[in-house]
């Protein structure tokens, strides 16, 4: 067993500071040797979204917020014909007719 003075010295802690960095740096070398696989990035992938999409609409805000709610109400509108011609297509199967007297 050491003795406490050893223990604490800066020589002991210099010690264990680099077999950790080296069985550190061990672990990284078989990490990289095992994962072969390295993506090809683009430089335009570190642009923040935020961006990305002020640059489609323009650098004004409010055309995008325009440009959302013209294609909401577009996509309501469908949804609406769609239910239309639904009811109609199942309204078309019915052909009960009563015989009022």
């Amino acid at each position: 067993m050491k003795p406490l003075s050893e223990l604490a010295s800066n020589a002991a802690i210099q010690r264990a500071r680099e077999e950790a960095e080296r069985k550190a740096s061990h672990v990284a070398a078989e990490l990289k040797l095992s994962y072969t696989f390295k993506p090809k990035v683009r430089k335009a992938s570190g642009v923040r979204a935020s961006e990305n999409v002020l640059s489609v609409a323009g650098t004004d805000p409010s055309i995008l917020l325009q440009r959302i709610e013209e294609q909401r109400r577009l996509k309501e509108r469908r949804i609406q014909e769609m239910r239309i011609a639904r009811e109609s297509a199942e309204l078309a199967e019915c052909t009960f007719t009563p015989e009022v007297n």
